[in-house]
């Protein structure tokens, strides 16, 4: 018998018969075209397809009228103005007409339009308050960029904002030209980016239109978005360069869709790459994540269920992988931190936009809280300069959890909660706080996954990764920088020239290179600065390069070899001791070289867990500093060449040559030359001694020339504390002014780095107890053959020498900087770089508010002291756009002349002390003696420094007496350190 599946022609007509041969001859007629009557017929169509270009002009809009742009090109329409009351978008219009109203129609197939109803949603337009409200309507889900949950009410939308519809996420953006986009780094107005878009992307209008020479057109120009896929593959196609090393494979080559335009050769495509930075606390499962998400359902035995096999994280570990999803392929690049608190410096590293956050914990652990991960949260928030910085909460070990799926969802549900209110408590700005996205629990021996509070279709781990796909592609086309994910082809031929330079070893270049290279790469790059920066931010995000542009330093150089620099930085972060050691070297950090290496556990024991990660030799490192002073934030040159050898041949250096490390580590903000610390007075006192004058106190003896260095100091490492006199009593003796800066989180390492940014401009830092020897063990001054005997420095406080006159004490108290001066000269350059490196380093965490404040009496009348307020945030958006485009004023530089005090003359003014008064010996000595234990021979140097300062403010002639008020100071400050 035939087979059931065959058609049974016999019952057919004869109509239906001759129809089917009909086709059939068609077909085969078809199938037997030659190659060149084919070719013909692709000429043919590409013809037809560039005539129907040409014809379309690009859509023109008033240029004061707000208006949507169709991003997915659903439709025949780019863009529509909003200059109704009422704008209604769907899929058919209202039944009855209304005044001020009307109706924006989407035409295309119903898979595309599937879930958009005929009035899905409807836009407000009030003139008087110049204000756009989205109001959703009944029945139809409408989504604002990349919200977990629909609209329910109505939302006043801004400009740039990405709305989403339909069970495609058909996406829309609000565009108006009259308002200026508002973001964390130098931009643009709306009109000109339109105008840097219409550069950049597909556009229909005639080459000899030059927007360039007509910069007063009334009507921006809008150019298409999409093309239609007959124009693919009709150009060179340039490669994308090659991503940084990856576990997973190599890079991609795309495909590029050709335009015609008014640059022929600037094609536009679109690149769906995204960034995920997986963080949380040690052996919170980042890894075995990681491994389950690159690791395939049919590679994985499901006979034998087993978690994939991981080792500790060293630094940062970078991977790319390719993941298909619903709506398409995406590029995904995971970025891990390690959870090792010894590694935090890495932090500035990590790209901070165009980037999602994975915070990983275990549900294993008794208290799923955010209190274990506070510090993460802060990171998070101190790097976020918008609503776009997103978060995914991910639970791990489900399956070796004792909690049931329902208890799971509570759990993860309550601490999403958590976070959230804890974003809204730290960032008030509701433009500027992070959003958590999504929240999922893994299991990854069973390779299962639990989704909370939506994406119930996300159930396996394959099923995480086709959702991460999805969202990265969304996160793509939303972009306001690239709309649509469209990058044009000049970007990705300066990617592929710089992935060349790093292939060849240069891992590094100047600002003022990389724009040469950008201007041969296209002329373009040399008439618009802000398209290089917007391109050089994306490479940078990408993890291509690294440019820190919010940085003073390093916003002049461009890192190429990333991975590299991680390395390097991974290096030097191992002699941080992390928070399980710092009890144990700070109780053996009194007993200098000692030899039960108790103050060495970080390098000795911890560290070793990483193996082959290391790129030093742990050996190596051990005999270069025996007596364990690294973990005290003293290296020496020595032990910095055993550290960085290895690295330093990977580059043909001489494995003895460190110096550009070394010089990388300061741009940084992470080492500090050791002859720049004030180091301490090794003077002893007689016990029946009276006079002042005869007591020899050491002088350094200042160097034209930078002295070769004996060791460098890394204030990170720091955990010493400075006495309670020194922080209570000294401020209360010092002139003024009294500054303090009070942030509402304080960055990772803020003090570390502001002491390692004003050993740049001041001459000298006491930093805490620090005494140094000769090779025979007796007390010198700071030579490059100098040994350290014993240190103790303070992670808090700073004692800052600009000039034998000047002086300053910073003071780090819980979220407040403190910053009291003590000058006779009144040297307006120091005062006010000292505060600039302040503003800078609060710039450069964006997220982070600061209240800067000047102690004062309250009028000339009325003593009574009270902090007045000078600056309301430090951080706002218009002071980040405007420090971004000046340089920094320091000790060394121009400052500008001093603000007019326009307080009346019956308000407050600064508190500055008299220089003149005499000082009660006996009160000060007894006031100190009150709050700290003094030894006899502490205690003779202290009442030795009072009488110092006060024969210089007694004596007649008065540069002498600055110079030993000053000598007082500076041994008051040590014998109170050492107390």
């Amino acid at each position: 018998p035939p087979p059931q599946n065959l058609e049974d022609t016999t019952r057919l007509t004869f109509t239906e018969l001759q129809e089917r041969l009909e086709q059939a001859t068609e077909l085969i007629a078809k199938e037997q075209l030659t190659a060149e009557e084919r070719e013909e017929q692709q000429r043919n169509e590409m013809a037809g397809v560039e005539e129907e270009i040409r014809h379309h002009k690009s859509i023109k809009a008033p240029k004061q009228q707000p208006y949507l742009l169709n991003l997915d090109n659903v439709g025949d329409w780019v863009a529509e103005t909003l200059s109704d009351e009422v704008t209604y978008l769907g899929t058919d219009t209202i039944s009855e007409p209304v005044v001020g109203a009307r109706c924006v129609l989407l035409h295309g197939s119903e898979e595309d339009l599937s879930g958009i109803g005929p009035q899905h949603c409807c836009f407000v337009r009030d003139i008087d308050a110049n204000t756009i409200t989205l109001r959703p309507l009944p029945g139809w889900a409408t989504y604002i960029e990349q919200e977990e949950n629909p609209l329910e009410n109505d939302l006043v939308i801004s400009n740039g904002q990405v709305i989403l519809l339909g069970d495609n996420f058909i996406s829309f953006k609000l565009i108006e030209p009259t308002v200026a986009p508002v973001t964390a780094r130098n931009r643009r107005t709306m009109l000109t980016a339109r105008r840097s878009i219409l550069d950049e992307t597909v556009s229909a209008t005639p080459p000899q239109l030059d927007l360039k020479e007509s910069p007063k057109l009334s009507i921006p120009l809008i150019p298409s978005l999409k093309l239609p896929t007959k124009l693919e593959n009709s150009a060179p196609i340039p490669t994308l360069p090659a991503l940084p090393p990856s576990s997973t494979g190599g890079a991609r080559t795309p495909r590029l869709s050709i335009v015609q335009g008014s640059v022929p050769d600037d094609v536009v495509e679109s690149v769906y790459r995204h960034t995920f930075i997986f963080v949380g606390r040690a052996n919170s499962g980042k890894s075995a994540v990681r491994a389950s998400l690159s690791k395939e359902d049919k590679w994985f035995p499901f006979f034998k269920k087993e978690v994939p096999a991981t080792k500790p994280t060293f630094g940062v570990e970078r991977s790319t992988l390719k993941a298909s999803g619903i709506v398409g392929k995406a590029d995904l690049t995971f970025v891990e931190l390690s959870g090792n608190s010894s590694f935090s410096l890495l932090q500035q590293l990590v790209p901070e936009r165009r980037v999602t956050f994975v915070i990983c914990f275990r549900l294993t652990d008794d208290n799923c809280s955010l209190t274990n991960f506070r510090s993460i949260l802060e990171y998070v928030l101190c790097q976020s300069t918008s609503n776009e910085t997103k978060v995914v909460l991910l639970g791990t070990c489900s399956d070796v959890s004792k909690l049931d799926a329902s208890t799971i969802t509570a759990v993860v549900a309550n601490l999403a909660n958590e976070v959230t209110r804890f974003f809204k408590t730290r960032q008030s700005k509701a433009e500027m706080c992070p959003q958590v996205v999504a929240k999922f629990a893994v299991s990854n021996k069973d390779r299962t996954v639990v989704s909370v509070g939506g994406n119930g279709s996300v159930s396996k781990v394959s099923d995480l990764l086709s959702w991460m796909a999805d969202y990265s592609i969304q996160r793509c086309k939303s972009d306001k920088d690239f709309p649509n994910a469209a990058i044009p082809s000049r970007c990705m031929r300066l990617a592929l020239r710089l992935s060349n330079m790093r292939d060849q070893g240069v891992w590094c270049i100047p600002s003022h290179e990389y724009k040469k290279i950008a201007r041969e790469i296209d002329v373009r790059y040399e008439k618009s600065t802000e398209t290089l920066q917007q391109h050089t931010q994306l490479l940078h995000c990408w993890g291509l390069i690294h440019h820190h542009y919010r940085h003073l330093h390093l916003r002049k150089t461009i890192v190429l070899d990333v991975p590299w620099v991680t390395r390097v930085l991974s290096a030097i972060c191992c002699c941080i001791p992390s928070a399980l050691n710092m009890k144990t070297i700070d109780a053996a950090a009194s007993h200098p070289k000692t030899e039960d290496l108790a103050r060495y556990a970080l390098l000795s024991q911890e560290i070793v867990q990483y193996g082959e990660s290391l790129p030093f030799f742990l050996s190596d490192v051990r005999q270069s500093d025996p007596y364990g002073f690294a973990t005290l934030g003293i290296l020496s040159v020595m032990l910095l060449r055993s550290l960085f050898r290895r690295l330093i041949v990977e580059k043909n250096y001489d494995s003895e040559d460190i110096d550009p490390v070394l010089e990388l580590l300061e741009s940084y903000d992470i080492l500090i030359r050791g002859s720049r610390v004030k180091t301490s007075y090794d003077v002893i006192i007689p016990t029946n001694h009276t006079l002042i004058d005869d007591i020899e106190i050491p002088e350094v003896v200042e160097d034209d020339d930078d002295p070769p260095e004996s060791f460098y100091v890394m204030p990170a490492c720091f955990v010493g504390q400075p006495s309670i006199s020194l922080t209570l009593h000294l401020p209360q003796m010092l002139f003024g002014p009294h500054y303090k800066f009070q942030m509402s989180m304080v960055p990772p390492h803020f003090f570390a780095r502001f002491v390692s940014r004003v050993s740049r401009y001041a001459e000298r830092l006491y930093l805490g107890p620090l005494h140094i020897q000769d090779s025979n063990g007796v007390p010198t001054t700071y030579n490059e053959h100098c040994e350290v005997a014993s240190a103790r420095l303070w992670s808090n406080c700073a004692w800052i020498v600009s000039s034998p006159e000047s002086r300053a004490l910073a003071r780090m108290v819980n979220n407040s900087l403190f910053i009291t001066f003590h000058d006779y000269a009144h040297d307006e350059v120091f005062h006010e770089g000292l505060r600039d490196v302040v503003h800078c380093l609060v710039a450069e965490n964006p997220g982070a508010e600061c209240q800067e404040q000047i102690l004062c009496k309250k009028s000339l009348t009325d003593d009574e002291e009270i902090w007045l307020q000078k600056t309301e945030n430090l951080n706002s958006i218009e002071r980040i756009l405007e420090r971004e485009q000046t340089a920094l004023r320091t000790a060394r530089g121009q400052a500008p002349p001093p603000m007019e005090n326009d307080m009346p003359d019956d308000g407050p003014i600064p508190l500055i002390r008299p220089n003149d008064v005499e000082i009660n010996i006996q009160d000060t000595l007894a006031s100190f003696v009150a709050d700290s234990m003094f030894d006899d021979q502490t205690l003779r140097r202290v009442e030795h420094a009072l009488h110092l300062i006060g024969r210089g403010r007694t004596t007649d002639d008065v540069e002498r007496g600055i110079f030993l008020e000053t000598r007082g100071y500076d041994l008051l400050v040590d014998s109170l350190a050492n107390s």
